[in-house]
């Protein structure tokens, strides 16, 4: 269970981070919608914020939205500048701070039931993968359910999107959402 400050500055401290050792990667924002798992993602380039997606939002929508979201957790995943989506309009790293430290932004004491764990998941990937992954982590679901045997579910999901992405960043975005398994 994550504390608010202790979420909140793991969020913006990571953009921190980020924004002054001029990283190039994303910013994978795990929230809660409707007792939903969604991610939230910043793209970053040379530590400025080049885009955002949230759900079907993309660019200031997607930032504005993110600002006023229930941060689960968050990691940083390093990424080529290729891999990275330029949108244009983006508000500037200190404008999208500000309003996280508005307060818009605040962090709960989350957890992932198991009902939650197959849309994240798919949801997860999707955003590196595209949507079809959805259907293939959907599959697996059936095939290895998670309510009966959890470290199968892992394992199997980590294995799918090795396929993909490599084992590494496989582990890079999918243990934050085991992690949140109440």
């Amino acid at each position: 269970m994550y504390a608010t400050a202790k979420v909140e500055s793991k969020f913006t401290g990571l953009m921190n981070t980020a924004h002054d050792t001029a990283q190039t990667g994303k910013i994978y924002a795990y929230y809660r919608d409707n007792n939903v798992i969604h991610v939230g993602t910043l793209f970053f380039k040379k530590g400025e914020i080049c885009g955002c997606n949230y759900d079907k939002l993309s660019g200031v929508d997607a930032v504005n939205s993110l600002a006023g979201s229930v941060i689960s957790t968050a990691m940083f995943v390093p990424a080529k500048p290729a891999e990275l989506i330029d949108q244009p309009m983006i508000p500037d790293f200190d404008q999208v701070l500000a309003a996280l430290n508005r307060g818009e932004v605040v962090g709960g004491a989350e957890h992932l039931t198991l009902d939650d764990l197959v849309p994240a998941v798919g949801e997860t990937l999707a955003d590196v993968l595209g949507s079809m992954i959805k259907t293939k982590v959907d599959m697996l679901s059936l095939r290895v359910c998670p309510q009966k045997n959890l470290p199968a579910f892992k394992s199997e999901s980590v294995k799918l999107a090795t396929q993909f992405v490599g084992a590494k960043k496989a582990k890079e975005l999918l243990d934050p959402l085991f992690e949140l398994i109440a």
